[in-house]
C-alpha cells in the first residue's frame, strides 16, 4: 500500500471511532460530490444531505474529511490512479455479495491500451466513451492518464458512465472531476434505463 493510501485510511479510522470505517468512507465520498457539484450547480437538496451527514460527526471527527481530500488531491496530482477505488477494497465496502468486482486498474490500463488507438483522437470531433458499469472510474482512468500526456486533446473526449451503486457514481464522479475529464456520471440502472441522479463534472 502506498504511503499516501496508508494516510488516508488512518484519517477514515481516526473519524471512524463512533462509526464503521468504510461507512465513514462512503460519508466522504458523498460529501466531496456535493462539495464538487454544488461548487456551480448549487442544489439545495444535495446541500441539506451534506448537512446530515456531517451532523453525524464530531468536530474532530469532522476535520479528518478535508484532511482526506487533501491527500486524494496530492495522489491524483501525482498520478492519475484508481485510488478510491483501492481504498474501498481495502476497506470492504464493495458489496461481493451483489455481485460487486472492481477490475484491477493495471488490467483496466491493459484494456485500453488494446481498445484505445491514440492516432485515432484526432479523426474524430469528439470521442464519445460510455460506461454502464463504471464502479470507480478505473476502466477511464487510464484515458484521462494519456490525455493528461496530451492536454490539448481534453475537450475531445465525453465520458458517459453509470452505476447503480450511488458510493461508485460518487468515486467515479470526483476521481474523473480530479483529472479535469468531461463527464457525466449517472446513478442509474442500464438494465432498466431508470436515471435518479445526474453528476456532470466541473
Amino acid at each position: 500500500m502506498s504511503e499516501q493510501k496508508s494516510r488516508f485510511i488512518k484519517l477514515m479510522e481516526r473519524a471512524a471511532r463512533r462509526h464503521n470505517s468504510y461507512v465513514v468512507f462512503k460519508d466522504f465520498c458523498a460529501i466531496t460530490a456535493i462539495s464538487f457539484y454544488n461548487a456551480i450547480f448549487k442544489d439545495s437538496a444535495k446541500e441539506k444531505e451534506y448537512a446530515s451527514i456531517m451532523g453525524k460527526y464530531t468536530k474532530e471527527e469532522a476535520e479528518c474529511f478535508p484532511a482526506a481530500l487533501a491527500v486524494l488531491v496530492e495522489a491524483m496530482e501525482e498520478r492519475v490512479q484508481d485510488f478510491l477505488g483501492q481504498v474501498y477494497q481495502e476497506l470492504g465496502a464493495n458489496n461481493k455479495a451483489a455481485g460487486q468486482f472492481f477490475t484491477p486498474y493495471h488490467l483496466c490500463d491493459m484494456l485500453v491500451k488494446v481498445a484505445v488507438e491514440e492516432d485515432d483522437w484526432n479523426k474524430r470531433l469528439i470521442n464519445l466513451i460510455e460506461e454502464p458499469s463504471c464502479g470507480s472510474g478505473a476502466m477511464l482512468l487510464p484515458i484521462c492518464e494519456r490525455i493528461r500526456k496530451r492536454p490539448e486533446t481534453n475537450n475531445k473526449f465525453l465520458f458517459v458512465a453509470a452505476d447503480l451503486d450511488i458510493t461508485c457514481v460518487h468515486m467515479a464522479y470526483i476521481q474523473l472531476t480530479l483529472c479535469g475529464a468531461n463527464a457525466v456520471i449517472k446513478h442509474a440502472n442500464t438494465l432498466t434505463l431508470e436515471v435518479y441522479s445526474t453528476w456532470p463534472t466541473i
